[in-house]
């Protein structure tokens, strides 16, 4: 008679942290503290288990390469009989540069299951607010400056129209009678300027 072999037990649904950094895009290779999460390690197999507790693997960013921090990861050793549940605490440091770092959580002894956890670093939402407010404020200063520079360009044209002016009114002299004319034309010009 064939006996079936016993199933292993189906791997544990990925951890997901999200974290917040105050340093933002600017945090270097400091670390963040994560909160201490919880979560349970069920037996899911038809033979007992000996826990012999759990360690962590280092960080990994998004590259591959190793990141600063370290993820720890806490369970009480002992038998585990099938259908029972046990608490994995999760705590550490995460880098705290904005990013998305992954690592494993090993139950002991070897080889035993294998928790995946995820760390999200968000930059916080004062680094949002401040980057819309110095783009909004490079906004106004650059209408400022072209509105500026807008008006230099008609202040030049001004002063172009009226030297043209006084150019032809010296080679063509005008009559007294026309003479209240040109005090006038001075007049426009002046307001204009």
């Amino acid at each position: 008679m064939d006996e079936a072999a016993p199933k292993p037990a189906p791997p544990p649904d990925p951890i997901r942290l999200i974290v917040r950094s105050w340093r933002g895009p600017f945090a270097g290779a400091g670390t963040v503290t994560l909160p201490a999460c919880t979560t349970l390690f069920a037996n899911e197999t038809p033979e007992a288990m000996a826990l012999a507790g759990a360690s962590a693997d280092p960080w990994r960013a998004e590259t591959g390469l190793t990141a600063a921090g370290a993820l720890r990861a806490e369970t009480p050793g002992g038998p585990l009989t099938p259908g029972t549940s046990r608490a994995v605490v999760l705590t550490g440091t995460v880098p705290a540069r904005p990013g998305t770092y992954s690592s494993k959580c090993r139950i002991l002894p070897a080889p035993g299951p294998v928790l995946t956890v995820t760390a999200v670093v968000a930059a916080s939402t004062v680094w949002g607010v401040l980057c819309m407010l110095l783009g909004l404020s490079l906004v106004n200063i650059l209408a400022g400056l072209a509105g500026e520079s807008e008006t230099q360009a008609k202040l030049f044209d001004v002063l172009q129209a009226r030297q043209a002016a006084h150019t032809w009114l010296e080679a063509h002299p005008v009559s007294d009678s026309r003479m209240d004319d040109v005090a006038e034309m001075e007049r426009n010009f002046d307001r204009a300027m």
